[in-house]
């Protein structure tokens, strides 16, 4: 789980970093993604107290809508110059899913 977290956490600087210098991504990642980041800590938080496998699988789905969020946030990558990096965490992102529980 610690993994997961640091995933998400690696994955938020980045997107910040990179949504900085394009007019469509003036947002902020800690409010445009609000809804996506609670459901993650909610999910951890159950699973963390119940380990089932319909728990995994919701914190797996959970962490899913995160990434695919993100994805739309692609452009502001591209306008950075860091389209390659941003592609990199994104399949690190999706492979840390497959590989959690």
């Amino acid at each position: 789980m610690k993994n997961l977290f640091y995933s998400i956490v690696a994955f938020a600087c980045l997107s910040l970093a990179s949504c900085s210098s394009s007019t469509n991504c003036d947002g902020s990642l800690s409010t445009e993604f609000e809804t996506e980041l609670q459901a993650i800590t909610n999910a951890i938080t159950t699973y963390s107290t119940d380990p089932t496998t319909a728990n995994c699988d919701d914190l797996k789905d959970a962490y899913r809508a995160y990434v695919n969020a993100l994805k739309g946030w692609e452009s502001c990558a591209v306008a950075a110059g860091s389209s390659a990096q941003w592609q990199e965490s994104i399949d690190q992102a999706e492979e840390s899913i497959d590989n959690f529980c």
